[in-house]
């Protein structure tokens, strides 16, 4: 489930009864929670911020692909077959680094969305307990 085990003792705590000594152990989970929740939402700020540069590396690296390309179809035409091996060649390297940044952007996406989902998960878990206090 991703939110520590936190979604037992919140149960747990809910089934005991009313005393002074449960609503402080509910008061300070929630406040535990809280801040954990500030945690997990900074971290996945932090890690959308880079799946939106990671996808601003890939947009120009996609975009440097194509342009190699039509300088060597161009290269081809005007008979420059040199030239036009020369912009392959590079367009060959930067395919690679293409993959890279596409697995990078991947990974880092897939680990925002599964921040915002546990933030999502942590925020029902605190109107569940404000709830119950």
């Amino acid at each position: 489930k991703g939110d520590g085990g936190m979604g037992f003792f919140a149960n747990l705590i809910s089934r005991l009864n009313g005393s002074a000594e449960l609503k402080k152990a509910q008061e300070k989970y929630l406040r535990n929670t809280k801040k954990y929740l500030s945690e997990v939402s900074a971290n996945a700020e932090a890690m959308a911020a880079m799946a939106g540069r990671k996808q601003r590396e890939l947009v120009e690296c996609t975009n440097e692909l194509e342009k190699l390309q039509r300088y060597a179809e161009k290269a081809v035409l005007a008979e420059a077959d040199d030239d036009a091996r020369e912009y392959l060649a590079k367009k060959l390297a930067l395919e690679e680094k293409q993959k890279r940044l596409q697995q990078e952007y991947e990974q880092v996406a897939l680990k925002a969305e599964n921040l915002n989902k546990e933030k999502e998960e942590l925020l029902n878990e605190i109107q569940e307990l404000e709830a119950q206090i």
